[in-house]
């Protein structure tokens, strides 16, 4: 089996690159250059908000590169077939023209923008993706900080599922959810969910090299999905300020979301 793999260039995303390299089927990477984990601060932001927006996103950086900064990540790129495109690029003709000369049997994305039915047709639609959070519960964007905001903790997860046109809407194959334990932070429970999803992920690849045939399950239940625009940093005061980023603690020793988990679709 052969597999191009379009991926974002955050640590967590590479972390995953390099597990489905391990599984023997990756033939080729496209990598879309994402924003810094280190954003901007917005122009005109309360001084107190703004202490608050980078600690947050300065706590992601510590806890990527804690779980995924033990290897030589420019290196592991440079020595795959691959190409680095922006956003703007993703669905033009460079990506185009990468995916005519390998001709992989399958692609797989994690972390890029929306690929489009151009670049999906080259594939014969034989595309899966691995989403940052459980459909149909959360879909769309920021969907680890999401089940935190809404005291879901246990709903931090990941899920594979055949890429269609509706937005981390497709058939799903599998999902996978960390262990959470006491004085995990939001952003540690994000990155122990992308290690379960990427040693689980390669082993569903291995068993697809093999011939096994995943159909998955159609996603039948509601949800919501989440836009970029409504996220707000507004929103960080209830994880940091209000719950002293305590959230799994609150959960784990029962006084939050009691008896409400998630339906996992599993399939190893």
């Amino acid at each position: 089996m052969k597999l191009v793999m379009v991926s974002g260039s955050h640590p967590r995303h590479l972390h995953v690159v390099k597990k489905v390299a391990e599984s023997g089927c990756l033939a080729g990477v496209v990598l879309m250059k994402r924003e810094n984990m280190i954003l901007d601060i917005p122009e005109g932001m309360d001084p107190a908000l703004t202490d608050l927006y980078r600690h947050h996103f300065q706590l992601r950086l510590d806890m990527e590169e804690k779980y995924f900064g033990d290897f030589d990540t420019e290196a592991f790129i440079n020595s795959l077939d691959h190409l680095i495109v922006d956003d703007e690029e993703l669905n033009g003709p460079k990506v185009a023209d990468y995916l005519k000369r390998i001709q992989p049997d399958w692609l797989l994305a994690y972390g890029p923008g929306l690929i489009r039915p151009n670049i999906l047709s080259l594939v014969n639609d034989r595309a899966l993706n691995l989403h940052g959070g459980l459909s149909p519960y959360y879909k769309g964007a920021a969907t680890m900080f999401w089940p935190f905001y809404f005291l879901e903790p246990n709903y931090v997860g990941t899920t594979l599922h055949y890429i269609i046109q509706k937005i981390d809407a497709g058939r799903i194959i599998h999902q996978s959810v960390p262990v959470l334990e006491h004085g995990d932070c939001m952003h540690e429970v994000a990155c122990k969910a992308i290690v379960i999803a990427a040693d689980d992920l390669k082993v569903i690849l291995g068993r697809m090299a093999k011939g096994e045939v995943f159909e998955g399950e159609e996603q039948r239940k509601t949800g919501k999905l989440f836009l970029e625009r409504e996220w707000r940093p507004e929103h960080l005061r209830l994880i940091y300020e209000t719950f002293g980023d305590k959230i799994v603690d609150l959960y784990l020793d029962g006084k939050i979301n009691k008896n409400n988990a998630p339906r996992l679709i599993r399939a190893i």
